[in-house]
């Protein structure tokens, strides 16, 4: 795993709201990047999240932290997951733009996690898990929202809340259990096999908002 890739402070000038952070971030062309092993000379089909909640910082939370891995086959085993945090401390550090670049070997879909914390990452308030195909080229931009309606919405054990709705969740318990995985196939890119790691990257694009399937095609 590289070393924690930090972001820049996005500043909004005065402007409160959330539409006016994306707009400030879209400006701003620095980005916290987890970078899914990238090969080549091309540049890698890449997943931007977009992440954002109006919970408020640092009170309700002062911290995201996102779990990434990758599959070979659409049906395949994924490799051990990479996770960075990221702390919170104004609420000018959002909207937070994570780059996942896909790798050279884990490129048939890609799943991760964002969590929400509070208090030193002891108390989790809210998690989004989705899994994505990857672009067939360039940079895909994906809206993550953490909505606080959701904080009041109980959802079952293979669900997720979505914009205060009850969704399910496309491979339930993945990241989190050791059968699923290539034992000592890090999705780290600093790992003999590599596929994932963080770092930094630049780039501008405009960022989309979007409801319920917001991370799907």
């Amino acid at each position: 795993m590289t070393g924690g890739g930090r972001r820049s402070t996005i500043g909004r000038g005065g402007v409160q709201g959330r539409a006016s952070r994306l707009g400030a971030w879209a400006l701003s062309g620095a980005l916290v990047a987890i970078v899914v092993g990238g090969c080549g000379t091309e540049a890698p089909r890449t997943l931007r999240l977009i992440i954002d909640t109006d919970l408020s910082v640092p009170t309700e939370i002062d911290e995201l932290r996102v779990t990434v891995a990758a599959s070979r086959t659409p049906e395949g085993r994924i490799c051990e997951p990479v996770t960075r945090s990221f702390p919170l401390r104004q609420e000018t550090d959002l909207p937070l733009p994570v780059s996942i670049e896909i790798g050279a070997e884990y490129s048939s879909w890609v799943i991760f996690r964002v969590g929400a914390f509070l208090d030193g990452a002891e108390i989790e308030k809210l998690r989004r898990e989705t899994m994505l195909s990857w672009p067939t080229s360039g940079i895909r931009d994906v809206s993550v929202n953490l909505e606080a309606a959701c904080l009041r919405r109980t959802c079952g054990a293979n669900e997720q809340c979505v914009n205060a709705t009850c969704a399910g969740i496309q491979f339930p318990g993945i990241l989190d259990d050791p059968s699923r995985r290539d034992r000592g196939v890090s999705c780290d890119r600093a790992a003999p096999v590599s596929d994932a790691g963080i770092g930094e990257t630049e780039g501008t694009a405009d960022a989309r908002d979007g409801g319920p399937t917001d991370a799907e095609e």
